[in-house]
């Protein structure tokens, strides 16, 4: 095992010397779950330009795969092994300053963002239901993610859930993260408002319209 991390991690450090810019990316795919991971998200993230030669330095080191839209993944994607996706994370994480991790953390939860409300945007289905999987994984990363990225994250969350008419399984999500972020005080306010609008909608497709009203 300490050999294979190793082997991973020295791979790592000669591909984030090609570009420093490298390492925001492992660390965005690292957190994300390792299968299918959009590359039109990726593109969102750092451009098509550096996510092409990011892929081509990945390939070399045979460290990725990618794939082609099909009937079940409607977007070209790409994936890793999960062994090699953990080593990646431990990796980063070392080298990695509480001040880059902040930094990182919010450009991952911004472009995410963005990406989503695309999909809400175009009721685009399949890329929400692709995208569920990649919002599982990351909410695993719990025990570090800092609350107001995981509040961000959550709506985000919930808000696939809803396209998906999954009202139940959002409104659970929703719920849940409301009684969190009242904890934090004043600094979520925005987070807390979007929070309560996606209830606020489920509350109206699902009749409870008074509710609806009052969030």
């Amino acid at each position: 095992l300490k050999t294979r991390y190793n082997i991973i991690s020295l791979s790592l450090k000669k591909i984030i010397q090609t570009n420093q810019e490298v390492k925001d990316l492992l660390f965005f795919i690292s957190l994300l779950d390792s299968q299918h991971i959009p590359r039109d998200l990726l593109d969102k993230y750092k451009g098509e330009t550096l996510i092409s030669k990011f892929i081509y330095h990945l390939k070399n080191f045979s460290l990725v795969s990618t794939h082609t839209p099909n009937l079940m993944v409607p977007v070209s994607t790409l994936s890793l092994h999960s062994s090699t996706q953990e080593v990646s994370l431990n990796y980063l994480l070392d080298i990695l300053s509480s001040k880059e991790k902040s930094i990182l953390l919010q450009g991952l939860t911004s472009t995410l963002e963005a990406y989503v409300s695309n999909v809400l945007l175009q009721e685009d289905t399949s890329k929400a239901r692709l995208l569920i999987k990649h919002y599982e994984k990351l909410m695993t990363h719990n025990n570090w993610l800092p609350d107001l990225v995981r509040g961000q994250l959550t709506n985000q969350w919930g808000a696939l859930y809803i396209c998906l008419k999954s009202y139940d399984k959002a409104k659970n999500i929703l719920e849940t993260n409301l009684k969190s972020l009242k904890k934090y005080g004043r600094n979520n306010e925005n987070i807390l408002a979007d929070t309560q609008i996606y209830l606020g909608i489920i509350n109206y497709e699902q009749g409870e319209y008074t509710n609806a009203k009052t969030l």
